[in-house]
């Protein structure tokens, strides 16, 4: 797995689609009607977006739920090996969780999609 891989986030997804997209984040967050600064900690990864307005970006964006989540869980598979590599059980327990929660979420959005 190369550098850049390891490096994507949601944050940087979220400002990725959205600058392509050319949006400003003032608007980008009236479309999910939230503040400008809730978008902005997103796009920094100083906190992260609800699912539900997660799903909301993807559509707005013409993304696929999946493609959006692939990276995200690219991302945490990473920290597992690392976590396998010498780091705490307890880290290792709270992946399997939030990857778990990240697995059953694509699985309802893709039932709910149909």
């Amino acid at each position: 797995m190369n550098q850049e891989q390891t490096d994507i986030t949601t944050g940087k997804q979220i400002r990725h689609l959205r600058t392509q997209s050319g949006m400003t984040q003032e608007e980008l967050a009236g479309e999910l009607h939230v503040t400008r600064q809730a978008l902005s900690n997103w796009e920094r990864d100083a906190n992260e977006p609800d699912l539900n307005t997660l799903k909301k970006i993807c559509f707005l964006f013409g993304v696929h739920m999946d493609d959006f989540a692939k990276e995200v869980i690219t991302k945490m598979e990473t920290y597992e090996k690392k976590e396998r590599l010498g780091a705490s059980l307890f880290g290792g327990g709270c992946f399997s969780f939030v990857f778990g929660l990240i697995c059953h979420a694509v699985i309802t959005l893709r039932r709910n999609d149909r």
